[in-house]
């Protein structure tokens, strides 16, 4: 009987291959666990950054559209005289008149906190009476092309044919 008890009591527990095997498993369901974790943080960043530039160009269009729309007459050179409003941009911010900004909306900054995250390029073609604007917004980070919207504009009001391209606009504001 007491060899049975003492055999028995040897039984319990585990050896140490046992041991090693449970955790080289425990080491390997945490690295994937881990990296599963880190795949969907990564990719949530990216997908933050492309919406935050699609937004920033989509406020930029629609401020375009909504200063420009009832215009009486649009040049994309400058016409010289004081009866035209000037589109521009300054550090990214959209402008116009005697600076006006046209939308307030703080962008992002880089980690020297002056630059802002998004650089606005706009093209101006002019067609008759509609307008194509294409916004290509540059990641100042890395200075590369990061998103471009394009959009045409019909302008009902406009006197005079748009002809051309540019990356200045001019227009008249409408008479109401």
């Amino acid at each position: 009987m007491y060899k049975i008890m003492k055999r028995v009591q040897s039984l319990r527990g585990f050896t140490l291959i046992e041991m090693m095997l449970a955790i080289a498993i425990i080491l390997m369901m945490t690295t994937l666990i881990f990296s599963t974790f880190y795949i969907v943080n990564s990719s949530h960043a990216r997908v933050a950054v492309i919406n935050d530039a699609k937004d920033y160009a989509a406020l930029n269009m629609d401020s375009i559209n909504r200063l420009v729309i009832n215009s009486r007459q649009i040049k994309l050179t400058d016409p010289g005289t004081t009866d035209y409003t000037k589109l521009y941009y300054v550090n990214s911010v959209l402008k116009y008149g005697a600076d006006n900004t046209a939308f307030s909306y703080e962008q992002y900054k880089l980690a020297d906190g002056i630059t802002n995250k998004w650089l606005i390029i706009p093209t101006y073609k002019g067609v008759g009476l509609m307008l194509s604007v294409r916004l290509d917004v540059y990641d100042n980070s890395t200075s590369n092309l990061y998103y471009t919207l394009t959009r045409s504009i019909y302008l009902p009001n406009n006197t005079e044919k748009i002809v051309g391209t540019g990356s200045d606009l001019y227009f008249i504001d409408p008479i109401f």
